[in-house]
């Protein structure tokens, strides 16, 4: 659609000026790329073996959503509830529902997985697959 076409126009313009306003050029990037990969790695947070695949693996994470529950009893105190719940918000979890149909409550959060790449525009991952090599563990 013409919509679409003019996204994606003003998403190419928009790339092609922040690289020539940053200097980044794709090898750069691909540096980039393969330091957070090594970050990631030593995290414990990707069983990727080299940079192309953690690539493909953080581009699979986004836009999807984690969950987790917290079951809270009757006798657990108000200030510690609040503590608790607060807890789970600065780690950035949402609440979006809060079942009470027993007698503890259980409370059910999500929120985004984590996605190192997803602020780097598809024009330029898709510039970097190529000199991620993919078999080197090192890269």
């Amino acid at each position: 659609s013409a919509q679409a076409g003019s996204v994606a126009k003003w998403a190419s313009e928009t790339f092609e000026h922040s690289v020539e306003f940053t200097g980044s050029t794709a090898q750069e990037s691909a540096r980039w790329v393969a330091e957070q990969f090594q970050n990631a790695r030593g995290a414990g947070e990707t069983t990727a073996t080299n940079a192309k695949d953690w690539v493909m693996e953080d581009i699979e994470r986004m836009g999807s959503w984690e969950y987790s529950s917290l079951s809270i009893g009757p006798a657990e105190q108000p200030e510690r509830v609040t503590q608790r719940l607060n807890d789970y918000g600065s780690k950035r979890w949402e609440c979006i529902l809060v079942d009470s149909s027993s007698e503890q409550k259980t409370f059910y959060f999500k929120r985004p997985r984590r996605s190192y790449l997803k602020h780097i525009p598809a024009k330029e991952l898709m510039r970097l697959v190529p000199l991620l090599g993919g078999g080197d563990e090192h890269q």
